[in-house]
């Protein structure tokens, strides 16, 4: 039941709204006998690499391209206030001590978090679950693992940031909540789809944090933030998984 319910969230909110924002922004540039056939092959290719995510992600570098088209173009029937400039879309001028001092704040919460959550689950008896990923991750071959890594710390933040914080937050939920709500249940959606228990109040955090991020900094420190976070959790694995054998 986990493993479906996963699957069906990995379909619905990693590949098919990327492909739904794909089209909405490429319309005006794209004709329908090229984007049709686009779908499709992303569709097919998709199935086979569905355990990276290296679809979506072409799927949201093009779409972040059209954004910029769209958001200078006041003629243009998806011109909606600059979304370009007002999430902050561009590299250029991308502050890399501010990034890291958003991702020192989040390590500092998510570590505080997660040293409370395993106290709590201790004493109740509890187990603490690991994610599907991190059990996946601890039985992979250095080059699979390293594969896999490459989706978790590029592919992912980069998708996920456009979706979930981009997308869903400040796109969709803003328009109906106040922020606060909007932001709240964007998170949750979030971290109920990394399928753990003990891991999913530092995940809502992180995803609290990187609405506030997106909103005052921009989509690419969200993305820096949420990079960071990844780092950690791959580089903790790596260790526990092949530091004894690289010693030797």
């Amino acid at each position: 039941m986990e493993q479906i319910f996963d699957l069906i969230f990995v379909i619905l909110f990693i590949y098919l709204v990327p492909l739904g924002l794909f089209i909405r922004y490429s319309n005006p540039y794209l004709k329908n006998y090229i984007t049709i056939p686009l779908s499709i092959l992303y569709v097919i290719l998709s199935f086979f690499t569905i355990n990276y995510n290296y679809m979506p992600f072409i799927l949201v570098i093009f779409t972040i391209y059209f954004i910029r088209k769209s958001s200078f173009e006041r003629d243009n029937y998806l011109y909606e206030a600059n979304d370009y400039s007002r999430y902050n879309f561009s590299l250029k001028g991308f502050d890399t001590l501010e990034g890291i001092k958003f991702a020192g704040i989040t390590l500092v919460v998510t570590i505080g978090i997660s040293y409370l959550v395993q106290i709590v689950f201790k004493q109740l008896n509890i187990p603490i679950d690991e994610q599907e990923i991190v059990k996946l991750l601890k039985q992979l071959s250095l080059v699979n693992f390293i594969m896999l890594a490459v989706s978790g710390l590029l592919v992912a933040p980069v998708v996920e940031e456009l979706v979930f914080r981009w997308f869903l937050f400040s796109k969709l939920l803003r328009n109906r909540f106040n922020v606060i709500l909007a932001a709240v249940i964007s998170s949750i959606i979030f971290s109920a789809g990394h399928m753990t228990l003990a891991g999913f109040l530092p995940i809502f955090a992180l995803a609290m944090i990187n609405c506030y991020v997106i909103e005052k900094k921009g989509f690419w420190y969200a993305v820096f933030n949420h990079f960071f976070f990844n780092f950690l959790s791959f580089f903790s694995l790596f260790v526990q998984r092949f530091g004894s054998n690289l010693i030797k």
